[in-house]
């Protein structure tokens, strides 16, 4: 989770990036790479054939080669530069666009069309402006060689009367000068898909670079490398931070815990209790292995959260966050993802899960039932339903350790009470954390908070 949350244009901005430098890898290594490899064939016997039959000659127009290429370098030093700065603009503007695209309803509300129009043609401005110098820097590259082969007919006639005039076969001369020729036009003729070629390498270092990102370190001890991460047989589910701190890697100088330390006894329902930003939704991030602490430690069942299997630890650890995310698919198939292998699941088990959520209203109220589809992130539903889909997701799974972060914030008080009281009974000497603003949700007689 550290490394999407410090990518500098989002998840979209990068998907959008992607898709584009594929398609520029794939134009560079196909139609294009089949010209480099037949200009290059093409070159190389060229230059055998010239240098056969007049050595001299062939020299004298191979000596053009390094001034060539130095202004050749010089024309195009700025290509690669513009191409990167061109292609995190358009990674800019596909930020700007999914944003205003999904929140469009708070665009409108505000009347921030004009604003978002601005910043995306601005960002779109500033890509066509390194465009251009990409343009030009293949127009110069073009106009150059150009000049090249004509000053090549001039050097090469001329030194080919002179070696005429010394016994060469004329025959010889025109052979080489046209081999030497043929070599320079199949370059020639590459030159023009360059900038198509350019782009190509530069989206497969990007690529390169995004596939092999360096994971984050892991402290494993020589055993635990060996033998790979600890799964337990069984997990108690007692919970335990020490002296725990945290800062997100977005605003490391910020720390959302310090030193903190807290208990989560097994079998036992707890309460954290707090203002907004005070860091109780990181304890849960924190548990499932979103993030890993600054400093401190944190255990589960007495071995170090680090040390065990990521996989083992969120079989065992469900996080249910206050944002419900819904996919674009059936009622039905949304809670099912709630069991580690949803096609497992019965048409019973769902309804049943559904039931303790308090849903049965809402999957009366749908024209087919469990069987409607929610929409895109669960247009169909609202707040409220959404919370209570993802409590019968977790009902579905009910793990050792449940971590709730203000799932019913989106509810009614009645409802809210009921489906406490729901929890409190499903969850009986099981281990669950409760994270809430809301101190009416507490039963003084029942209820362990932590504030």
């Amino acid at each position: 989770m550290a490394w999407f949350d410090v990518l500098e244009q989002g998840v979209s901005g990068l998907l959008g990036r992607v898709h584009t430098q594929i398609r520029e890898l794939q134009s560079a290594t196909s139609q294009v790479f089949g010209f480099l490899l037949c200009d290059a064939l093409a070159s190389s016997a060229s230059l055998a054939i010239a240098l056969y039959y007049s050595w001299r000659l062939t020299l004298v127009l191979l000596a053009t080669l390094p001034l060539s290429f130095l202004v050749l370098f010089l024309v195009t030093r700025h290509l690669e530069p513009a191409i990167q700065a061109q292609m995190a603009q358009l990674e800019m503007a596909t930020k700007f666009t999914t944003a205003s695209i999904t929140a469009i309803d708070v665009v409108k509300v505000f009347n921030g069309l004009a604003r978002e129009l601005h910043y995306y043609r601005r960002a779109l401005g500033l890509a066509r402006r390194h465009y251009l110098i990409q343009a030009r820097c293949n127009s110069a590259q073009v106009g150059y060689i150009a000049f090249w082969m004509i000053f090549m007919f001039v050097i090469g006639f001329w030194y080919g009367l002179v070696l005429v005039g010394d016994g060469l076969a004329p025959g010889h001369v025109i052979t080489t000068f046209y081999s030497t020729l043929a070599a320079f036009q199949s370059v020639e003729a590459l030159v023009p898909q360059w900038l198509v070629f350019s782009k190509g390498m530069s989206a497969g270092h990007f690529l390169s670079c995004l596939a092999s990102r360096p994971e984050s370190p892991k402290s494993h001890t020589a055993d635990d490398q060996a033998n790979g991460a600890i799964r337990l047989e069984h997990c108690v589910g007692d919970v335990q931070f020490t002296n725990v701190s945290f800062a997100y890697p977005s605003n490391p100088s910020a720390k959302v815990l310090s030193k903190s330390s807290f208990n989560f006894p097994a079998g036992q329902t707890t309460f954290i209790v707090g203002q907004s930003g005070s860091g109780k939704s990181t304890i849960g991030s924190l548990l499932v292995k979103f993030y890993r602490p600054s400093t401190g430690q944190i255990l589960i069942d007495g071995l170090p959260l680090e040390l065990l299997d990521d996989e083992w630890v969120r079989e065992n650890i469900t996080l249910i966050q206050q944002t419900s995310i819904l996919f674009n698919d059936t009622l039905y198939n949304n809670v099912a993802l709630g069991r580690r292998n949803p096609n497992t699941v019965t048409h019973e088990h769902v309804l049943e899960a559904c039931q303790s959520a308090l849903l049965q209203s809402t999957i009366s109220g749908l024209p087919q039932g469990l069987d409607t589809q929610v929409g895109s992130r669960g247009l169909e539903l609202s707040g409220g339903q959404k919370q209570r889909v993802a409590l019968a997701r977790a009902r579905l799974r009910d793990p050792t350790v449940l971590i709730l972060d203000e799932v019913t914030s989106g509810l009614d008080q009645v409802s809210r009470s009921l489906v406490m009281d729901a929890i409190r009974e499903w969850r009986k000497d099981k281990t669950t954390v409760i994270i809430t603003h809301d101190l009416s949700v507490l039963d003084p007689c029942r209820d362990f908070p932590s504030v």
